[in-house]
């Protein structure tokens, strides 16, 4: 939230007073919506208030990503998002060049401001590879039905999901939040909470089961920052960081088995590389302590 980055940046200023004030404004909204809209024993954030049900990917999301959720209901609330994927199953679209029948599986049905909500929300909680099914799955609604359909296979992000040949473009931002997950949990590259001109960066890819490798780069004011990973090259598992000059960045990819690959710690500059028999986490990994 907005109070939330106005207290930090104070904090990074030095301005400890002014901090705490947007810190509590901050759970003042948080005490508001969860009083208007969370069911105590669902976990659940309803549409149009508790007393309707009828939970959202994007309500649910959002509330576990920006913390909102209490401590109490966690458990529950990641649950309702996780079964909100797993259920938008065999959607029909009758809108724009249609109609279209979805097929089975799960799917993303977020909007242009919850679909960043909702898959990182499921990729800080361990779910990861249900975040990158619901994305890549070849039915409607999903990027992959996009990019492959009976109508016109997109190579660039439509206005809309379904396709449409007299209104909305072919060539739009409308779902560009999706990139926010690529970059910061399939790649790994996280602002860290303390960074200051992104002199901090955080190191932490989620590789889903389903993904063979990914590379992704991020060009800061202070040079390009890059993730390379592999689950299946010919040593196993490999990531390769890129840091650039008067970064630090920590590494937050931990294997708690033996041959894990395992890198976990704060590096300066450079190249690295870590080898490991596989990546034996995509869960949610504990921020640093600022």
């Amino acid at each position: 939230m907005s109070y939330l980055a106005m207290s930090n940046i104070s904090l990074i200023l030095k301005d400890s007073a002014s901090s705490a004030v947007y810190r509590s404004k901050a759970d003042a909204v948080t005490e508001r919506i969860n009083r208007l809209f969370l069911n105590t024993s669902t976990g659940t954030y309803a549409v149009g208030g508790r007393g309707d049900g009828g939970s959202s990917q994007c309500g649910q999301g959002m509330s576990i990503f920006e913390g909102i959720v209490p401590a109490a209901q966690k458990t529950q609330a990641v649950a309702a998002l996780r079964d909100g994927v797993t259920a938008a199953t065999n959607l029909t679209n009758t809108a724009g060049q249609g109609p279209v029948q979805g097929g089975s599986g799960p799917h993303i049905t977020a909007g242009m401001f919850g679909i960043k909500w909702a898959l990182m929300a499921l990729s800080d909680n361990g779910l990861n590879d249900l975040a990158f099914e619901a994305v890549s799955s070849p039915s409607f609604p999903s990027l992959g039905w996009m990019m492959k359909n009976q109508f016109a296979n997109a190579t660039t992000t439509w206005e809309s999901y379904f396709y449409s040949n007299n209104t909305f473009s072919h060539n739009h931002p409308m779902f560009g939040s999706y990139t926010v997950w690529l970059m910061q949990s399939v790649g790994g590259i996280q602002p860290h909470p303390a960074a200051n001109g992104m002199d901090r960066v955080l190191i932490k890819p989620r590789p889903p089961q389903a993904l063979n490798s990914a590379t992704v780069q991020f060009e800061s004011a202070r040079g390009l920052i890059m993730v390379s990973w592999n689950q299946n090259s010919p040593a196993g598992a490999q990531l390769n960081v890129t840091i650039p000059p008067n970064v630090r960045a920590d590494l937050l990819v931990p294997g708690a088995d033996p041959g894990c690959l395992h890198a976990v710690g704060t590096v300066g500059s450079g190249n690295f590389s870590f080898k490991g028999t596989r990546f034996c986490t995509t869960s949610s990994t504990p921020e640093p302590i600022v």
